[in-house]
């Protein structure tokens, strides 16, 4: 392995940090996941956001505050680190790597910190280090490796840079040996892909205690929710009607007190008697998979869900076309409590698992990111120096600006004391000092639906009096659709928001 890095720090009389909980379950934290599997939706915007970024930190140098939302600022920082990793070992942005979704937290002391507090901030956000590494991933074959051999970098085995990263980040070394070995393991180009079939699996989810909610996924690929095979292609009409009849069973009654009854309902069906025992292994290992008692009250859900598919061990990154992956659950809610005891599995934030659902190669839901991304960042611009040399001149005066959350980011209040004047430039004598949109060189993106219903009138009075009615309706293309968990996850608390 080799490990060139770049830090998306640019000083700290300059940028703030985010709070403890940056984690898997911060909105922040979704968008670069996603981004980064997409990296080409940034890559003509690159350019303004160095510009934008600059901007802010002169004004600082300068001794100026401005009122800016740190969320942006962070994703543009984090976006040209990316881009000055990839400069740095010579290739495009598109093979940079991308985002793992575990984190370290440096400059703890080596004793005394759970390994889960350092991985998930959610648990350790009241432990303080001194900052945390986001990690880039990326699977290179022999030839990329010699071509990165040629630019000076050498690959090693991950044992020999274990006690060297664990100084160098003040991390406990077991920590270290944990998060290297999963990466290596670490496979994005199958990520929330199954192989065509059928499945049987678990929809269990728990209050997080604030406020949200946690699924529970394999603890391998956390994308996946544990799961067995039925051993079928495909369901079939007699297969739904089958699992029609069990519908908002449990687990428990269906391997107890219906087993038996499971090979007449088969038959009833119109399926051969081999199906019922197809359907009790499947649910025996899956059982046994969760290892606790509570699963024996999920309740099957009949109604199957459709997951995107791999096409073949050759090109697994490359969505099914014509084939399908249809998962069946049994969906439970897991007491606020409750530990998962299998070592095999664990809970992860179920926003969190949203968007690695929404972030699979070939997901249709890239182009809505794509849009959202578009949209909020060409439209930024640098902090004009006619603005900053006026503030100078006029003591006291704040030129006003889009209010700043600081709610959800309270370390920026010390960020607010200023902001470059919202009027137009041709209203203003500084019209011609105004610098030029840093994202013009970006291209324009295009895309809006527009429904349209035209109602034609009842009668010939109607028409002469009133026209024709005509509604137009605007559909929001930059919002993201529901998931297939999103929607389990509704009927399962349909009170919840």
């Amino acid at each position: 392995m080799y490990r060139p890095s770049r830090s998306s720090s640019v000083g700290a009389d300059v940028w703030q940090s985010f709070e403890e909980n940056f984690g898997k379950r911060h909105e922040v934290f979704h968008w670069i996941y996603r981004t980064s599997r997409n990296w080409r939706v940034v890559v003509d915007l690159l350019p303004g956001m160095r510009r934008h970024l600059r901007s802010i930190t002169e004004g600082a140098r300068e001794g100026h505050n401005y009122s800016e939302d740190y969320s942006v600022l962070f994703r543009e920082m984090f976006c040209v680190a990316a881009k000055d990793l990839a400069d740095a070992t010579h290739q495009p942005l598109q093979s940079v790597g991308v985002l793992y979704e575990e984190m370290l937290i440096t400059g703890q002391s080596p004793c005394g910190a759970s390994l889960i507090s350092k991985l998930d901030p959610e648990i350790g956000r009241r432990q303080r280090g001194r900052g945390k590494v986001l990690f880039l991933v990326n699977n290179v074959d022999k030839v990329e490796a010699a071509r990165l051999a040629t630019f000076g970098f050498r690959f090693t085995a991950p044992t020999n840079v274990h006690d060297v990263l664990s100084r160098a980040m003040q991390v406990a070394k077991e920590d270290v040996v944990k998060v290297v070995s999963t990466m290596a393991t670490y496979t994005p180009e199958r990520e929330a892909l199954l192989p065509p079939g059928v499945y049987l699996g678990a929809f269990a989810v728990q209050s997080d205690g604030m406020g949200g909610y946690d699924i529970l996924v394999q603890q391998s690929e956390s994308s996946k929710l544990p799961a067995h095979s039925l051993g079928i292609n495909a369901i079939t009409p007699a297969h739904f009607r089958f699992l029609q009849i069990y519908h908002g069973k449990t687990a428990g009654d269906l391997t107890t007190v219906l087993r038996d009854e499971l090979r007449e309902a088969a038959a009833g069906a119109g399926l051969p008697e081999t199906f019922s025992k197809q359907f009790n292994d499947a649910l025996a290992h899956l059982l046994l998979q969760l290892k606790d008692p509570i699963f024996n009250n999920a309740v099957l859900d009949a109604n199957p869900q459709y997951l995107p598919t791999a096409m073949s061990e050759e090109d697994p990154s490359r969505p099914g076309t014509g084939t399908a992956a249809q998962l069946i659950v049994f969906k439970t809610v897991a007491p606020a409590h409750f530990t998962v005891t299998s070592q095999n599995l664990m809970f992860t934030p179920l926003q969190f698992y949203s968007t690695q659902q929404r972030s699979y190669p070939g997901c249709p839901e890239h182009q809505v990111h794509a849009r959202r991304v578009h949209r909020e960042f060409s439209g930024k611009k640098p902090v004009p120096r006619a603005t900053r040399a006026r503030s100078r001149s006029r003591s006291g005066r704040i030129w006003k600006s889009a209010a700043l959350k600081s709610s959800s980011f309270p370390a920026l209040d010390r960020l607010r004391a200023g902001a470059p004047s919202s009027r137009s430039p041709s209203m203003s004598s500084e019209k011609n000092l105004v610098v030029d949109d840093p994202f013009s060189s970006a291209g324009i993106m295009v895309s809006q639906t527009v429904t349209v219903n035209v109602a034609s009138p009842a009668d010939v009075t109607e028409l002469k009096d009133l026209g024709p009615s005509v509604n137009v309706t605007k559909v929001d293309d930059s919002a993201d659709n529901f998931t297939w968990c999103e929607a389990l996850f509704k009927g399962l608390l349909p009170d919840t928001k």
